[in-house]
């Protein structure tokens, strides 16, 4: 079964540039890059409490980490895919082509870290078959790619809060996340914020929430950008602003007790709001 939340999967076209911007953004610079059989990046992971950001080059010319196309329908850069981690691969990619889906066969990928360390991966990938899908990679369960080495200061971003899924047909997400991959529904629910009746959906695995809303304007499935958590709202927002971060005011959230920031220029353009506890 799938057990954690592992990244999200974000196409970029210089790794190197777009890893650092979103050091400064979060703050920590817990990150390894490794290589494939050139001593170019092939992948860059940034390290968080509950998941990674994971950085994959965009070359048509080279053989691409994972089975679909990463560049974005919507976008040059950003969000691409969801990655999970499964606790027995085997058993999760014979469970998936029963349900119907279409997956890859079980891919061995070898990479070279900085430390010259050969480091092994399994994946699969389940590949988006229409607009109103997903494009979704399972790992086997094992921490091969980062340092646990996590020091954390109040004024840095330390976990996901939510990734935002927009689509136009949330009934076929629900299936996807909740009957194939058995992720928990913790909210499916109508909200009106002052502009009509909006369906929202909330799925939770591993401390991530992934929040599916229901967006009839644009048909099709697409992201819609990243919560982060930080410890200490105030000092995150400091720190922020004062490294060039074009953010907002802090704000109270609309759940009870939080405080809320947006950051309007965040890496590669990607919608970006900070969630805190008001203190």
């Amino acid at each position: 079964m799938l057990t954690k939340f592992k990244s999200t999967i974000i196409s970029s076209n210089n790794i190197r540039t777009d890893r650092d911007k979103f050091i400064n953004l979060i703050g920590n610079n817990c990150s390894q890059e490794f290589f494939d059989n050139t001593d170019k990046i092939n992948t860059s992971f940034i390290n968080l409490l509950n998941g990674s950001i994971n950085l994959c080059e965009i070359n048509k010319d080279s053989d691409l980490i994972y089975d679909f196309d990463m560049n974005n329908f919507n976008q040059e850069n950003g969000i691409k895919a969801l990655s999970f981690q499964s606790d027995n691969i085997e058993d999760d990619l014979e469970k998936f082509k029963l349900k119907g889906l279409k997956v890859s066969e079980i891919k061995k990928k070898e990479f070279i870290d900085t430390e010259n360390s050969i480091i092994e991966i399994l994946f699969f990938t389940i590949i988006k078959e229409n607009k109103f899908g997903l494009d979704l990679v399972i790992f086997e369960e094992k921490n091969f790619f980062l340092k646990s080495d996590i020091n954390l200061k109040n004024d840095q971003i330390t976990k996901f809060n939510q990734v935002v899924v927009y689509t136009s047909e949330s009934n076929n997400l629900k299936k996807l996340l909740m009957q194939d991959l058995d992720i928990r529904c913790a909210l499916d629910k109508e909200f009106d914020f002052g502009n009509g009746k909006i369906r929202m959906m909330f799925f939770r695995i591993g401390g991530v929430t992934i929040e599916v809303v229901e967006n009839k304007e644009n048909e099709g499935t697409f992201f819609g950008g990243i919560g982060w958590h930080t410890e200490n709202m105030r000092f995150c927002h400091k720190r922020l602003s004062e490294s060039n971060f074009d953010i907002s005011e802090i704000r109270k959230g609309r759940k009870p007790g939080t405080l809320v920031s947006t950051v309007r220029n965040a890496p590669l353009n990607i919608p970006t709001i900070l969630i805190g506890l008001d203190d």
